[in-house]
């Protein structure tokens, strides 16, 4: 394809990809999609050479307009992904089989030069466990699991570490611990720090992504955010290890341990929200 264009990287299924080049291609509304895939049509359907899951990239004028402001990967993804879900929204309503697409990249074309971004991918890179390597693990393990055997509200809270990371579900366990007669106000507490709490809670509010798992949709009280407002709060990478952090010191204020754990200061290649106050020496 011609370089100086912008383009949107979209990752989905062979005859998801060819049918949406059939209706843009059909619609005109300055949208293409540019895929290798091969495809051939047979009465209403239009199918796929290979079903398997490729790429395809989106461009057009209405690509160039929504990328422009683009200037890092994060605010690509701000803006892209209810674009994203829009439109498999739509195609959903018209074709109960579709599976849907992700964007994954950006080029974005400022007039003189192509900047690429990847986006933010939630999956995450191992490489290897730190689980045992310390010896306070092994000492708190009996018991943290005979507390959770005991008390519902302990064992409600590890529950929510088992699911996948979520505003609903990190905000159940915080209410949780709250419920706790022992505990009652996480700062007095010192379970977590007043202006981490508030930041927690204006993200958890106002943060509507669904694959985030959000508290709310659109209400009075949580009114639809800018982009550069949502650049601001908290991000899910962020309450995840306050989550993680939050539950330890409960634990251990239940049990009397001081238990060592892994802190996680870099995400999104960035140091994010004031983690470090919470980091002990282990």
């Amino acid at each position: 394809m011609d370089a100086e264009n912008s383009w949107i990287e979209i990752v989905g299924r062979g005859h998801d990809l060819v049918g949406l080049r059939r209706l843009f291609e059909k619609a005109g509304l300055g949208v293409m999609v540019e895929t290798s895939v091969g495809s051939q049509e047979s009465g209403i359907l239009v199918m796929a050479d290979d079903d398997g899951l490729t790429s395809a990239r989106l461009v057009g004028p209405m690509v160039d307009q929504w990328l422009l402001p683009v200037d890092s990967p994060r605010f690509a993804a701000i803006l892209l992904n209810p674009r994203i879900k829009a439109l498999n929204g739509h195609c959903r309503l018209l074709d109960p089989n579709f599976g849907g697409v992700r964007a994954v990249a950006v080029g974005v074309f400022d007039g003189i030069s192509l900047a690429k971004f990847v986006l933010p991918d939630q999956q995450k890179l191992r490489t290897g466990s730190t689980l045992g390597w310390h010896q306070t693990h092994a000492a708190s393990l009996a018991d943290r699991m005979v507390l959770v055997e005991a008390d519902d509200l302990c064992a409600l809270v590890v529950e929510t570490l088992s699911e996948p990371p979520s505003w609903t579900s990190i905000y159940a366990c915080f209410e949780t611990i709250k419920h706790d007669h022992s505990v009652g106000d996480l700062v007095q507490a010192k379970l977590i720090t007043k202006q981490q709490l508030k930041a927690f809670g204006a993200a958890a509010n106002n943060i509507t992504a669904r694959a985030e798992g959000a508290r709310h949709g659109h209400t009075k009280k949580n009114q639809k955010l800018s982009a550069h407002q949502q650049l601001e709060l908290m991000t899910l990478s962020e309450a995840e290890e306050l989550h993680r952090q939050v539950v330890t010191r409960y634990l251990d204020r239940k049990t009397g341990h001081t238990t060592g754990f892994e802190v996680c200061d870099w995400m999104n290649d960035a140091p994010r929200f004031g983690i470090s106050p919470f980091q002990r020496e282990l």
